[in-house]
């Protein structure tokens, strides 16, 4: 995982932690920080060469993102 994505993904979570009230050290956030900030590094690596099969596959890993999100809020 390069720098960028450490930060991106820590980021994602803070924000997460601040919208859904949950301890800023909670450690199931990150995960869902993962998947989105892998989400947005997928579709930046293709930038304008994106296709549909691409598109899909971002949009498997922000629900895959957003479920362990929803997950991560249930818990507590």
């Amino acid at each position: 995982m390069s720098r960028l994505t450490v930060i991106l993904t820590h980021a994602v979570a803070r924000v997460a932690a601040i919208t859904f009230r949950k301890p800023a050290d909670d450690s199931s956030l990150p995960i869902s920080g993962i998947g989105r900030t892998e989400a947005m590094a997928y579709r930046d690596a293709r930038g304008q060469s994106m296709t549909d099969p691409d598109w899909s596959e971002v949009e498997c890993r922000l629900r895959r993102s957003y479920r362990s999100l929803k997950a991560a809020v249930a818990d507590g």
